[in-house]
This record gives structure tokens, C-alpha cells and sequence, in this order.
């Protein structure tokens, strides 16, 4: 199978989890297919991006180094304050030009208003986390949103409710390329490293 490119678009304050969560399982898809389905990479703006927990995000690629490589998803990180601060124009721009190239697009939590921006998703349903959904209504009254949704599919649109939703959308994903017995792996590995991060130590 060829290998497809999953490119997460990210700026500053990007919340880490969106970025996370959905790559480990891409990641593991990869291992239960055995072989490299899914190549996931970062791009951004600039090679460094401060994250909104203060960690540094290396990124793989410059925005504008990403238009030789034949894109197959292009998801756009949230972060927590989206709703405030759009991106600069020409990250805009870049959206506009590059999402429609890609076989699927979409966006995770707050990574919705920078999409949305673009105009790509004028006429189509989305979600987005839920305090977000009324400033998204308000600010795009040509986006249809779902609120109820987790995740939504919309012609070659994907999006995902909540940051923790990434890995929902990320699940589907899979599920749509590889079946439902890799996405059910997929799911099982995810939500068992949950339970065990949360499981309390022994004294």
C-alpha cells in the first residue's frame, strides 16, 4: 500500500494533544498493519513553535516547503485560545491553497476557526468543541455545525469535536482506509494506555 502523508498544520499556542493523540494512532496502525501505512509529519509557519503547555514544537516542515509533497490528509491543530486569535493572513492563505489539494481535510478542536477562514467549509457541517460552536455559528453563519457530533464527515471535510475527539477523528480515518478490525486494534491500544495512565500506582 502506499504510504500515505498526514500533515498537521499547527501555529503558536497549538495544544498538544490534537497533535498527540491522533499521530499515536496513525502509529499504530501502522503497527497492526505491519507494515508503513500512515508517514505523519508537522508543519507550520516557522521550524519552532511554542505549544500552549510551553513546550517547544519542532516542526518537520515550513509551511511553505510542504508544496512539492503530495499531501493526503491535512488536519489543522487547535489551541485553547482559537477563538481569540485568528492566524495571520497568509496562513490563511496557505489553507486555501493547499487543503483542496489533499484527499481529505479537516481540523481538530479550535483548529476550526483558522479552516473556516479559508472559506473551504462555507456550506458544509462541522463540529468543533462545544464552547466554541456558538462563536463559530456567529463568526460563519455559511458553516453548518453540529454539536451533537464527535466527529463529522462532509464530502472531503473531517472534523473533531473536542481535543481529546482528535483521537475519535483519528480512529475514523483509519477506519476508512485500513477497516474496522485495524481501527478496533487501534481503538483497543488507545484506550487501554489511558486506563492504564490512570490507574493508581501500588504503594
Amino acid at each position: 500500500m502506499t504510504e500515505l502523508l498526514v500533515v498537521f498544520v499547527v501555529n503558536h499556542n497549538v495544544q498538544l494533544m490534537d497533535i498527540a493523540g491522533p499521530a499515536d494512532v496513525f502509529a499504530e496502525a501502522n503497527t497492526l498493519r505491519g507494515e508503513p501505512v500512515y508517514r505523519c509529519v508537522i508543519a507550520a509557519p516557522q521550524k519552532s513553535i511554542r505549544s500552549s503547555c510551553g513546550f517547544v514544537v519542532q516542526a518537520d516542515y515550513c509551511l511553505k516547503d510542504l508544496n512539492t509533497l503530495c499531501i493526503d490528509t491535512l488536519l489543522v491543530a487547535g489551541a485553547p485560545d482559537a477563538v481569540h486569535s485568528l492566524p495571520a493572513p497568509d496562513f490563511i492563505q496557505w489553507l486555501c491553497d493547499t487543503a483542496p489539494q489533499a484527499r481529505r481535510f479537516g481540523s481538530i478542536c479550535g483548529g476550526v476557526f483558522a479552516l473556516a477562514a479559508t472559506g473551504l467549509l462555507n456550506n458544509r457541517t462541522i463540529t468543533t468543541h462545544w464552547a466554541d460552536v456558538e462563536p463559530v455559528r456567529q463568526r460563519f453563519p455559511a458553516i453548518a455545525v453540529n454539536a451533537d457530533s464527535i466527529v463529522e464527515e462532509d464530502g472531503p471535510v473531517r472534523t473533531a469535536a473536542g481535543v481529546s475527539s482528535g483521537l475519535d477523528l483519528a480512529l475514523a480515518l483509519v477506519r476508512e482506509d485500513l477497516g474496522e478490525k485495524i481501527a478496533r486494534g487501534c481503538r483497543s491500544a488507545a484506550y487501554s494506555l489511558l486506563q492504564t495512565a490512570r490507574r493508581p500506582k501500588a504503594i
